[in-house]
């Protein structure tokens, strides 16, 4: 499986929200993935560095998979709000519902795909924190770097993909 992220704003889009513009920690930052959108909930900062939390939403229609890969610095909680997935976990296959809650430990390699045609959610707690700024450095490269990365294609950017391995602990399998 391919993972690409595209510059274009069709593909990658940083959207903020608030109800309240005086209070920047209601700020909520959305995401766009390859149709995937990844909106951060709440921040480490919000947390004091003990967790954060993202919301992953799977468009309709199409079946999409967030990539094969491993954490080295947390732990992941998904919780399955909406649509059915094949989350594999290390050598498992499971099959979710909405309402299953999964603890996937850091070191194992994991990946979430959404099946069938309905829309998929999960909602991801990170521990500690510091995945969530993934994005926001992902898409704070220079114009040059940033373009189409193709993370496993062969048009890869290795160098910014080695450090964004390096500085988040993950890394994506073969």
């Amino acid at each position: 499986m391919v993972m690409s992220v595209h510059s274009s704003k069709e593909f990658l889009e940083i959207k903020e929200s608030s109800n309240n513009h005086n209070n920047p920690s209601k700020f909520s930052q959305k995401y766009n993935l390859d149709e995937i959108i990844y909106t951060i909930i709440l921040n480490g900062k919000e947390s004091n560095g003990k967790y954060s939390l993202i919301q992953i939403t799977f468009p309709y229609e199409k079946e999409k998979e967030v990539p094969l890969h491993k954490h080295s610095l947390e732990d992941v909680i998904i919780y399955v709000i909406e649509g059915s997935f094949i989350i594999r976990y290390g050598n498992e296959n499971i099959k979710s519902i909405p309402g299953m809650v999964l603890k996937l430990e850091k070191n194992i390699e994991h990946s979430y795909k959404k099946i069938g045609p309905d829309k998929g959610k999960l909602l991801v707690l990170f521990t500690p924190a510091g995945f969530e700024n993934y994005f926001r450095d992902l898409n704070s490269s220079s114009p040059e770097i940033k373009g189409d990365l193709n993370i496993l294609g062969k048009n890869d950017d290795r160098i910014r993909l080695h450090l964004l391995e390096k500085t988040y602990g993950w890394t994506f399998s073969m």
